[in-house]
């Protein structure tokens, strides 16, 4: 369980379910766009960091499974 606004815990919640069966190449694919079009809502573009928060820790995730990035290059920007 993680803490954060209500525009990134219900995009982590809608994306944990849109990962489930898809590759790690599918993943890779996806972008802020696939994450925006997922939620359905209009947001003002400080919020679009909020939304997509999720995505860019499961492509770090990726990454770092991969060998491509080390954990400390991570950041939470």
């Amino acid at each position: 369980i993680g803490d954060g606004c209500a525009i990134s815990q219900a995009s982590a919640s809608m994306l944990s379910e849109e990962l489930r069966g898809k590759t790690l190449s599918e993943v890779r694919e996806m972008d802020r766009d696939d994450i925006i079009d997922m939620l359905g809502v209009e947001l003002s573009p400080m919020r679009i960091k909020c939304a997509v928060l999720a995505e860019k820790v499961a492509q770090d995730g990726i990454a770092i499974h991969e060998g491509d990035k080390e954990l400390e290059e991570t950041t939470t920007e």
